[in-house]
């Protein structure tokens, strides 16, 4: 199963897990399913889980505001996150891994 899951060409994968993919999900607003929030737009992948954490990875860290950082001693500044890489990987690495595959659902993250 985990061969298929991390491994497998995308007709494999669709063939033996239809129901598995990651849905990454862009809002307006802070508030899911209200009158004044509007889906943005909307990432499905249903590709190999290596591929997928990589993608949604990417996607996840280009929407988070980024703020930069003057260092002592240097003329040049360092962009970084408002949240630091390694929370959004642990937390999506979290999702993939100890998510149930038995069970016919995507996993959303909004």
């Amino acid at each position: 199963m985990a061969g298929v899951l991390l491994f497998a060409k995308p007709l494999a994968l669709a063939r033996n897990f239809p129901a598995v993919r990651v849905d990454y999900i862009r809002m307006s607003g802070t508030k899911w399913i209200e009158g004044d929030s509007v889906i943005i737009e909307s990432i499905d992948v249903q590709q190999p889980l290596l591929v997928t954490f990589r993608k949604i990875f990417g996607a996840i860290l280009d929407d988070l505001p980024r703020s930069f950082v003057l260092e002592p001693g240097s003329p040049e500044r360092r962009d970084q996150a408002a949240v630091p890489e390694t929370v959004v990987r642990e937390a999506l690495v979290n999702a993939l891994t100890h998510r149930d595959y038995r069970t016919a659902s995507a996993i959303q993250i909004i």
